[in-house]
């Protein structure tokens, strides 16, 4: 599976110190896209209405220096720029693997729609591909089905949320398993943490968002 990743604005002390060393294409959102030029990081797009471009003192046209595509959005619109690169990829690359860093930092109105664009019909398939990746959380959305979750980057603590109504919820290898819950409103199941090297989730109807943390007091 192809690895995409992208860059939102945000702020930086969010970003995992090793971002720009991850392996895979670069698509740099509004400020994101300002970021990925200053290092130098060539773009398959840039993607935004670049408001906050301009605050940071770079113009369009120097960020499309360094983007292979410059996709311009107006600044009124309904969805964050996060939103529109997701949907452009959606539409261009639906088999992507798709990592997103900055979209856990800053704004919490952003925030909030980040973590609940699963719940909108035209993302449903693509949500199992993407995950979002700060310093200290990684944030992951699952459909239907059994899947194996693993401690990355020792975050070893994590919440499951049920996004929408969800049947059958089973949790193995954790401190507080469940098996066969129902859920008719989201509800995060929080305070868990792994108990084993790896962890099973599985259910049957409905979306869930897992978000692993890592505690910084005990690994800097």
């Amino acid at each position: 599976m192809q690895q995409v990743n992208v860059l939102v604005g945000g702020p930086g002390e969010f970003l995992p110190e090793d971002v720009f060393t991850r392996v895979g294409q670069w698509l740099g959102v509004d400020g994101g896209a300002v970021t990925l030029a200053q290092h130098h990081r060539k773009m398959i797009a840039a993607i935004g209405d670049f408001d906050t471009a301009g605050r940071m003192g770079w113009a369009v046209e120097q960020v499309s220096l360094w983007a292979n595509l410059l996709v311009q959005a107006p600044p009124e619109k309904d969805d964050t720029d996060t939103e529109l690169a997701l949907r452009w990829l959606a539409t261009t690359m639906p088999e992507a693997a798709i990592t997103v860093y900055g979209a856990t930092g800053g704004r919490l109105d952003h925030l909030l729609a980040n973590i609940l664009f699963p719940l909108r019909p035209e993302f449903r398939q693509l949500a199992s591909h993407v995950t979002l990746r700060d310093r200290q959380n990684v944030v992951r959305f699952y459909l239907p089905g059994t899947h194996k979750l693993v401690p990355e980057d020792q975050a070893r603590y994590l919440a499951v949320i049920p996004l929408m109504p969800v049947t059958g919820l089973t949790l193995r290898g954790l401190k507080y398993p469940l098996t066969e819950a129902h859920f008719s409103t989201a509800r995060a199941l929080v305070s868990n943490e792994f108990s084993a090297p790896t962890a099973q989730l599985s259910f049957t109807q409905g979306v869930v968002g897992v978000i692993q943390s890592r505690d910084l007091s005990n690994h800097g």
